[in-house]
């Protein structure tokens, strides 16, 4: 055989066998598949099997099997949501149809004539059942052609010898999976979101020793962690806070028993040596002291005994509080005792000290409270100064007692003995009073510190928001409380030839104001590359940017929600992150008294109360005009693909939002309006479907729409070149009452102005 026509020849066949699909035929009836690689997030490779026939001028496709695989997107990000999808058998996606299936083609036909092959291109989309038909023009020649064709031998050219040279898949759009992947999506988000709040909720009542909400909460959050690592690691550490709070719980209880008896103890001894001391004075209490120590060294020999004679006695350390407390009562049992100077100063500095600890742990608490509980270095620091801010309370009031107890040590010296008690009362009393009015001023400046720590750590958190995202707004949540102390003076009484003045200090809660203005917890609007999210007080994400559109609800005594739009939908997300209302609406909007809100979704509209949720009423397209005062609805937001600012517009029963006069907004239809005055107040007077409409309370949250009778004259105000000037009109839109006057006014027969009297009949 010759080489060189062998080689030529299969060069042929190679060629015309790499530029066909490989398909089988069957009649008129041709069979392929192919693999397309989407940029899907959702799904990987997913592989087409299709058919395709000629009818004439007319190619038909139909998708017979799609076969979709995870992304390695998904397998890397979401790996919780892949075992959703497998556990559900979701995924990977066999589907024997092409319903809920998209997708778009290019390819080539070619029909032989006598001499040649004519190709022509083709492109289109098929979708649904797949049985679309994708149409092709032949060339001039294969039209002449295949006339004559048909009249040789009855047939058409192209159900005969059409053939697909080329087909290639350029898109491919699974709905119904990306509707069932997402819906999943949803759930485990959901799911996250509940259990964090349960947790939060756990641990909260666990660090106050509300055991049975805690374990309650845990309970709840344990079946929604499932297979989750991290989630089941925060409910174990939940389980071990709860069993860590029991134990500390009993071992104060412990602890506050053996406090209650040793102070018994003390108060029987104190009984004891108040009486030796009024019998022999100090040799009694010399004695007093021996008998102490001989029953203290019983009481060792006693516990040695229990304890198998143990050569080493241990000694607990007590608190400044524990300390002030003993010698308190020490005091209290034998008052003569205040007359020793050192007995006097050692009551002032245990008392001083014990209150510092006092207000240390309250702080301590507090700052927990505002922070979250978590490490931060600039709240940490801001935790250190108030403690040092604690400490110069301290000392400041031992600096005042010192003071006082030295001139009352001065005084005890050279006054005469019938004066004493009356002097030691006054000294103790201006002591107190001192000593109040230092602990007042340090709390009023540890509560200007707390603001100030508070403002300083939201600069800090926007400015690190600012390092990520562009901030569009900061939104106040709920106030922020702390637990304090308020000074109060009782009513005075005589002791003696002294006036006393009873100080106290009661524990309240305060909600933390500058100027007046109560400081709140923040929520965050953020926008990154078109898109906005909502960041909690601490700067970390509740949903990232993911949103085309966001509107802020925020009416005072409730907390904000956000409206929120992904593609064409939208969707209702409360301040804890929840979601109130699933993202599948055309449109949801606030009316105007900010008391409830209108859902839209296709020809099915809601309208549900803002504080619970309850369902009000529902209705149709149709209604709306029987419903509501024109048929227009008014509302204070638009449903606009950016962050929507609150404002007042009127909602029509096709979703379409509109405001008066020109909005500067392609988005909102401008509405013309006469400014006209209904009783004391400036509405807007409109027209629609040849009725005149006028609103009532414009602006405000009682806004309302009413019919105008078929005739009338009302007072309009207009703007001219003079400035805004008074005139009226009529149901005609007539000029009654030209508008070149300062003001108008009705009367029985029309109207008067500042240039005279118009009757109108």
């Amino acid at each position: 055989m010759d080489k060189k026509l062998y080689t030529k020849t299969f060069s042929i066949l190679l060629l015309c066998l790499l530029s066909l699909t490989a398909f089988g035929q069957q009649g008129n009836t041709y069979y392929g598949s192919t693999v397309y690689t989407p940029s899907n997030d959702n799904y990987g490779s997913v592989q087409i099997s299709y058919e395709y026939a000629f009818n004439g001028t007319q190619m038909k496709i139909k998708i017979t099997q799609v076969i979709a695989a995870i992304s390695p997107a998904m397998h890397q990000n979401e790996p919780e949501l892949v075992n959703e999808l497998r556990r559900r058998g979701i995924m990977p996606f066999t589907q024997q149809s092409g319903a809920g299936v998209t997708i778009y083609y290019e390819g080539k036909v070619s029909a032989s004539t006598n001499a040649s092959y004519q190709t022509v291109p083709i492109s289109g989309s098929v979708s649904g059942t797949m049985t679309d038909y994708a149409f092709f023009e032949p060339t001039e020649h294969m039209k002449e052609y295949s006339k004559t064709y048909y009249n040789n031998t009855k047939k058409n050219l192209y159900s005969e010898t059409a053939t697909l040279v080329q087909l290639q898949i350029t898109k491919v759009l699974l709905n119904d999976l990306d509707q069932k992947i997402e819906a999943v999506r949803s759930e485990l988000n959901n799911n996250k979101n509940r259990f964090a709040g349960l947790i939060s909720q756990g641990t909260q009542a666990a660090n106050q020793y509300d055991f049975a909400q805690a374990e309650s909460a845990l309970a709840e959050a344990l079946p929604l962690a499932d297979d989750n690592r991290e989630m089941k690691a925060q409910a174990d550490k939940l389980k071990g806070l709860i069993a860590d709070k029991k134990q500390e719980k009993e071992k104060k209880e412990q602890e506050e028993k053996k406090r209650k008896e040793q102070e018994e103890k003390e108060k029987q001894e104190a009984e004891a040596k108040e009486t030796a001391a009024a019998s022999g004075g100090s040799s009694s209490s010399e004695s007093s002291s021996e008998e102490k120590d001989k029953s203290e060294a019983e009481d060792s020999n006693d516990d040695s005994s229990s304890k198998e004679k143990s050569s080493q006695t241990v000694y607990r350390p007590k608190t400044n509080r524990e300390l002030y407390d003993e010698l308190k009562a020490l005091t209290d049992a034998n008052p003569a005792l205040l007359n020793d100077p050192d007995i006097r100063v050692r009551l002032n500095s245990y008392k001083t000290m014990a209150d510092r600890d006092d207000r240390n742990n309250r702080d301590y608490q507090s700052f927990k409270m505002i922070t979250g509980g978590g490490y931060h270095p600039q709240t940490s620091a801001a935790l250190n100064s108030i403690y040092q801010t604690n400490a110069n309370i301290a000392n400041a009031e031992m600096a005042v007692g010192g003071v006082v107890d030295a001139a009352t040590s001065i005084a005890n010296s050279i006054i005469e003995a019938n004066n004493r008690k009356n002097e030691e009362r006054q000294a103790a009393e201006s002591r107190k009073l001192d000593a109040a009015m230092a602990k007042k001023e340090a709390i009023a400046k540890w509560e200007f510190q707390l603001k100030e720590d508070r403002e300083a750590y939201e600069k800090e958190t926007e400015n690190k928001i600012k390092e990520d995202f562009n901030l569009i707004a900061t939104i106040g949540d709920v106030p922020i409380t702390y637990e304090t102390e308020v000074y109060e003076e009782g009513d005075s009484y005589w002791q003696g030839q002294v006036q006393i003045f009873p100080h106290k200090f009661v524990k309240k809660e305060k909600v933390m104001a500058s100027f007046n203005k109560i400081k709140t917890y923040n929520l965050y609007i953020v926008e990154l590359n078109g898109l906005y999210g909502i960041l909690g007080d601490n700067g970390e994400a509740l949903y990232p940017p993911q949103f085309e559109g966001i509107y802020t609800f925020d009416d005072a005594g409730k907390r904000p929600r956000f409206l929120v739009n992904i593609k064409d939908k939208w969707g209702e997300i409360l301040a804890d992150g929840s979601i109130a209302e699933e993202i599948k609406y055309d449109g949801i909007w606030y009316t105007a008294n900010k008391e409830s809100k209108i859902l839209k979704q296709g020809n099915n509209w809601q309208e549900k109360s803002v504080v619970d949720n309850r369902l009000l009423r529902q209705f149709s397209n149709s209604q709306i005009a029987s419903l509501y005062s024109g048929g227009l609805i008014p509302v204070i937001n638009t449903n606009e693909k950016k962050h929507n600012v609150s404002g007042s517009y009127s909602l029509s029963s096709d979703g379409q939002i509109y405001g008066f006069g020109e909005t500067g907004n392609s988005d909102i239809n401008s509405m013309e309006y006469e400014s006209v005055r209904r009783g004391q107040t400036i509405e807007r007077l409109y027209k629609i479907n040849g009725k005149w409409f006028v609103t009532a309370n414009y602006g405000t949250k009682n806004m309302t729409t009413i019919e105008m009778p078929q005739k009338f004259v009302v007072e309009a105000l207009r703007e001219t070149e003079s400035g805004k000037k008074w005139g009226a009109i009529d149901q005609d839109g007539n000029i009654v009452v030209p508008f070149e006057h300062n003001f108008i006014k009705r009367t029985a027969n029309g109207f008067t102005t500042d240039k005279g009297n118009y009757n109108i009949k």
